[in-house]
C-alpha cells in the first residue's frame, strides 16, 4: 500500500538528507567558500541518489498542495548562499521545460539554483512532517514528479558548477580551513527551526 511507502527506508533517508540540505543553506555562518562548496557537493550527490530511490506513489489529492516557502524565505536563502560563495558565484545554463513541454535553457546563478532546490525540498518537508498520511503521499508524489521534470536537472547543473569550482581553481585549497573540532551551530534562527517550532515538532 502507498501509505507504507511514506515510512519506507528510502523515503525516510531522503527526508533526512533533504532536511540537512535545507538547514545547511539557510544557516548564518562565516563558513569559508571552499568549505561551503565542498559540503554542497556531497549533499547534492546524496540528494540525487536518494531521490532516484524514492518509491512511486499516487497522489491522494487532485488539487494543488500547500506551499510553505515564501518569497522572503527564498530571498534570504539566496543571499546567504551568495555571501558564502563569494567570488565562486557563477552562472550557467539549466535545462528547463516551457509551458508547451519543450526543453529550453535558462541562465541562472548557482545561488539561485540552490534557493530553488531549497524551495522544492522545504515545501516537501513542511507538508510531510505534518504527519497526515494523505498529505505525506501528496507531498511525496509531487516531489518525485518535480524531481523528474524540474529540480533534478537543476541539481545536476549545480553539481557541474561545483565540480568546476573545486577542481579547476588552483587557489581554492588555500581557503580550506585548518582542522578544528566540529562546533554545533546555533540553529534557533534558522527558517527550518522556526517552522518546526510553529508546527510543534520541537
Amino acid at each position: 500500500m502507498d501509505e507504507k511507502k511514506v515510512y519506507s527506508k528510502h523515503t525516510i533517508e531522503f527526508v533526512t538528507i533533504a532536511a540537512e540540505y535545507c538547514a545547511f543553506v539557510e544557516q548564518k555562518s562565516d563558513i569559508k567558500p571552499s568549505e561551503f562548496v565542498s559540503k554542497l557537493q556531497k549533499l547534492l550527490a546524496a540528494l540525487y541518489l536518494k531521490a532516484t530511490l524514492l518509491p512511486d506513489v499516487d497522489s491522494q489529492n487532485d488539487d494543488s498542495i500547500e506551499k510553505f516557502v515564501s518569497e522572503e524565505d527564498w530571498d534570504f536563502v539566496q543571499k546567504q548562499a551568495l555571501n558564502k560563495l563569494g567570488r565562486f558565484e557563477t552562472y550557467f545554463d539549466v535545462p528547463t521545460l516551457d509551458a508547451a513541454g519543450a526543453i529550453q535553457n535558462d541562465n541562472m546563478s548557482l545561488s539561485e539554483v540552490l534557493s530553488d532546490l531549497y524551495q522544492e525540498l522545504m515545501d516537501f518537508i513542511a507538508l510531510y512532517r505534518l504527519g497526515n498520511e494523505d498529505s505525506m503521499l501528496d507531498a511525496l508524489s509531487e516531489c518525485i514528479q518535480s524531481f523528474k521534470m524540474y529540480w533534478g536537472t537543476k541539481l545536476l547543473s549545480a553539481q557541474t558548477a561545483l565540480h568546476q569550482i573545486l577542481y579547476t581553481n588552483e587557489d581554492i585549497n588555500q581557503e580550506l580551513p585548518e582542522h578544528s573540532p566540529h562546533e554545533k551551530p546555533n540553529t534557533n534562527d534558522w527558517i527550518f527551526s522556526q517552522r518546526q517550532r510553529d508546527w510543534g515538532l520541537v
